[in-house]
């Protein structure tokens, strides 16, 4: 049984290649390569759905967290800068 089909643009020894390299190839390992293709996306969502359920349960909490303590560190700073101003002049 042969189950690689060489392009038409193939030279008959690559062709002739190709149909060994496939012989010699068991049927069962031939279908986890083509199903790489589809598992790489489902890779990329398994990875993804532990961040979405972050955001989800937690990333409001934190962002709001952290606005306010960035916003707080900007204030500090501004009434830094005019206690200096007011002590320079």
């Amino acid at each position: 049984k042969v189950f690689c089909f060489p392009p038409a643009n193939y030279s008959s020894p690559q062709a002739t290649y190709l149909n060994a390299v496939c012989k010699n190839r068991p049927f069962a390992d031939q279908i986890w390569i083509s199903l790489f293709p589809y598992s790489v996306p489902l890779i990329g969502l398994a990875m993804y759905i532990p961040h979405f359920l972050w955001e989800v349960s937690v990333g409001t909490k934190l962002k709001s967290q952290v606005t306010f303590i960035s916003k707080q560190i900007e204030n500090a700073f501004s009434r830094l800068r005019n206690l200096v101003e007011l002590q320079v002049a």
